[in-house]
């Protein structure tokens, strides 16, 4: 694997990753209104990583944001799921989460409780890079190193990786440069869904089961029903 940094960049990682500025955008635009804000990060370490975060509308009463960089890298996936080496992740958020500017002028503590999902987003992006390995449906990634300890201000202590099921199937896809992309979402779990998936008393691919069932899509919910 080959690492870079603001004097040593892989062109076409590059290439890619401003393919997507472009794409991403223009992709999700057909199934969700309005123009997104784009997070960009002013100084990156090892990859350039955007945010695309489209607000509330009457339509789709969420925030919804979706990674930009992710798929530039190839993760390192076992043989059988070359098709899956290139991601984006998307997660929403109930509509009244304050806008970003907002939060930003926040105290410390109060801006945790809510930039912690963008915070989580940019870090799940790099982990396949820094790492060398691979994120994918049924894959749960925990908080802390404690099941137990949570987000700022929430009742999760990790996330599973499913499939999007707030967006039509056709959205959870897209070309770049003659190469697929593949979208999965973030799914928030309470300590003992977490504690249950990585027991095996419950799969991830059951659970996602029974989120969809319970009429809730990749994102936060708050005081949601457990699910174990």
């Amino acid at each position: 694997m080959t690492y870079f940094s603001a004097q040593h960049r892989d062109p076409a990682m590059e290439v890619f990753e401003q393919h997507l500025q472009g794409v991403i955008p223009q992709h999700f635009g057909r199934f969700i209104d309005g123009e997104p804000l784009n997070l960009g990060e002013q100084l990156s370490d090892h990859m350039h990583l955007h945010l695309f975060v489209w607000p509330p509308t009457v339509q789709r009463n969420v925030w919804t944001l979706v990674t930009a960089g992710m798929s530039a890298h190839r993760m390192n996936v076992p043989p059988g799921f070359e098709q899956y080496e290139r991601i984006e992740l998307v997660m929403t958020l109930p509509a009244e989460w304050p806008p970003i500017d907002e939060i930003h002028q926040m105290s410390s503590n109060r801006t945790e409780t809510y930039s912690w999902p963008f915070d989580e987003l940019n870090h799940l992006a790099r982990l396949p890079y820094l790492h060398n390995t691979w994120l994918g449906r049924g894959h749960t990634v925990r908080a802390h190193p404690s099941l137990d300890d949570t987000y700022p201000g929430t009742q999760f202590s990790g996330v599973l990786v499913e499939a999007v099921s707030s967006l039509p199937s056709e959205a959870m896809s897209f070309e770049v440069a003659g190469t697929t992309v593949h979208c999965f979402g973030l799914y928030p779990l309470y300590p003992q869904e977490l504690r249950g998936i990585i027991d095996r008393q419950v799969s991830g691919h059951e659970w996602f089961h029974r989120c969809f069932d319970a009429g809730l899509h990749e994102g936060l919910f708050a005081n949601r029903p457990a699910f174990v």
